[in-house]
């Protein structure tokens, strides 16, 4: 009786022992899980933000201030804007009634 007493008491002292051995193990694990994941966001964000300052400094040249305003509605002086509706599914232009 006294060595199954004895075999439950070290099962859980060992399993306690074990458990606080393997927890940091688990979490450089995890750690190194997210390391991986905040790097590759952060190489993503890198790559925006290259192609966000490349398309400011478009904006910034004169054909990208004149792309900028014509998407605006902004013509040149002598220029009219024609605005042409897109056709419907159908072949009707919207705002028109059938016939």
């Amino acid at each position: 009786m006294r060595v199954l007493i004895l075999v439950g008491v070290a099962g859980a002292v060992g399993t306690g022992v074990a458990g606080k051995i393997v927890r940091p193990f688990q979490l450089c694990s995890a750690e190194g899980r997210e390391e991986r994941r905040i790097a590759l966001e952060l190489q993503a964000l890198r790559k925006e933000n290259v192609a966000l300052e490349r398309k400011i400094e478009y904006v910034k040249t004169p054909r990208g201030v004149a792309e900028a305003a014509r998407k605006l509605g902004y013509v040149k002086p002598g220029e009219v804007m024609l605005v042409i509706p897109e056709e419907e599914p159908g072949g009707q232009a919207p705002n028109q009634r059938p016939r």
